[in-house]
């Protein structure tokens, strides 16, 4: 009695192995692509959270929204303001040029400025601040009760993740009762 394989049930083996093994590599590659995008956006969701924590808890104890001296409005907006400890906060989106494995690049990214302190950033290095915009919020007498924020984020390390990623969100933060507009 022969043991082991004839020639035909291996051509036959190799066969359905070369067949099936594109389809396999697929799906594998499939999941691997689809968890990155998951991960992206989870870790974009949590920055533009951690983001707005912030500027909650900074803005929503404003003393006084300098509103003369801030850039609201606009695309790359800049709000100077007054907080609850009677220190001047600044938060803008400067450019800064960043070296990465592929070079230096230029990247707009989140700074938080107490008076004289050493800056924050509030965004890190692998995501890009593309937009970010200050609206006042009025009610029906013009008077100032809040600030909607607007902020696009997107990767800009190749080195993080393969597929390009963007998120854009908006969020608006009620002041309270004793801010004042200067």
């Amino acid at each position: 009695m022969n043991k082991g394989f004839t020639l035909l049930e291996t051509i036959l083996a190799v066969s359905i192995f070369l067949i099936a093994m594109p389809a396999i590599l697929s799906l594998a590659l499939n999941s691997v692509q689809a968890y990155q995008t998951i991960e992206s956006k989870i870790r974009y969701e949590e920055t533009a959270g951690l983001i707005f924590l912030e500027l909650e808890d900074q803005i929503t104890g404003a003393k006084a929204i300098k509103i003369s001296t801030s850039s609201l409005g606009v695309d790359n907006g800049k709000i100077i303001f007054t907080n609850d400890d009677s220190n001047i906060i600044t938060i803008d989106r400067p450019a800064t040029t960043l070296t990465l494995a592929n070079g230096d690049t230029t990247v707009d990214r989140l700074r938080f400025q107490s008076g004289s302190s050493t800056p924050i950033w509030l965004s890190d290095a692998n995501i890009e601040v593309a937009s970010w915009k200050i609206e006042p919020v009025r009610d029906a007498t013009n008077t100032l009760t809040g600030l909607r924020f607007y902020i696009k984020l997107q990767q800009i390390n190749p080195s993080f993740g393969t597929q390009p990623f963007s998120y854009e969100t908006t969020t608006t933060l009620a002041l309270q009762g004793q801010t004042i507009e200067q």
